[in-house]
């Protein structure tokens, strides 16, 4: 209340009687009582409105929901009806294929080739079962896998015979190797195991020593008796003939035995130094 307004009746016959006492305990010089000074705070009806504290606006119920939820719930609602039916189709689906139709008896049963074979076999109230029925489930097809065929070998001749003329190196030994009747590769190489009499040196070599033959194919080896061979037969008295011995390994499946016997030369046709 403003203070041109009027204040209420008993509050100006209380402040009357007030002010009437204070004269005259004080006298008639004496200011206002303390109350009627200005440092003291206006009653609440005494505030002017322009100074009172704007009054806060009524908020919107709690009991009515925005527009924007409705228009969203409107949406939701079928979304949710419809996965929900879904649901319930894959459920009956699924049920439908582990029972079976309605009627029926699936048994599964397993067969030899390790696929499975269900039979049907229909059931009715009225009267006698009626024949089973069988489906196989299809298979993949299976892709046959060649076997593999070695077919190996080493021309003739295996065998072979030379004899020393003097100390001279003797003539290589050619073989022929084929893998014609193979339908794979073969990897071949040459083993040596005897030694020049007095050292440790192989009394033969290969050219090529080792290789691959395409399947249907065939190539060519030269086994080469060590040049000093004879010179160091004649050199330990070795006077007898002697088989030397070569294989060739095949497709690690086989061997191929070789032979070369040599013969020595005659006791001194010539003089032969060890290791010449």
């Amino acid at each position: 209340m403003n203070r041109g307004e009027q204040a209420p009746s008993g509050g100006l016959e209380m402040a009357g009687e007030r002010e009437l006492e204070h004269n005259q305990m004080a006298g008639p010089d004496a200011g206002p009582p303390a109350y009627f000074q200005d440092d003291e705070p206006p009653a609440p009806w005494e505030t002017p409105a322009s100074q009172r504290p704007p009054s806060r606006p009524m908020s919107r119920p709690l009991s009515q929901p925005p527009r924007r939820r409705r228009r969203q719930l409107t949406w939701r609602v079928p979304v949710v009806a419809g996965l929900c039916l879904l649901l319930v189709l894959v459920i009956a689906g699924t049920l439908v294929l582990l029972v079976g139709k309605p009627g029926q008896e699936v048994n599964w049963l397993a067969t030899p080739t390790g696929h499975g074979k269900a039979t049907a076999t229909s059931t009715t109230s009225n009267g006698p079962a009626a024949a089973p029925t069988t489906e196989t489930a299809p298979s993949a097809p299976l892709t046959a896998i060649p076997t593999a065929v070695v077919n190996f070998s080493v021309l003739q001749p295996t065998t072979f015979t030379q004899t020393c003329s003097g100390t001279e190196a003797l003539s290589p030994l050619t073989l022929a190797l084929d893998n014609g009747g193979s339908n794979m590769v073969a990897n071949w190489w040459l083993e040596v195991d005897q030694h020049i009499p007095g050292t440790s040196a192989p009394w033969a070599y290969g050219a090529p020593p080792y290789g691959t033959i395409p399947r249907g194919q065939s190539t060519t080896m030269a086994l080469t008796p060590d040049a000093t061979l004879c010179g160091q037969m004649l050199a330990h008295g070795v006077t007898a003939p002697v088989v030397y011995k070569a294989y060739v390994h095949y497709a690690g499946m086989g061997q191929v035995t070789l032979t070369d016997t040599v013969t020595p030369p005659p006791p001194g046709t010539a003089t032969a130094t060890p290791g010449s």
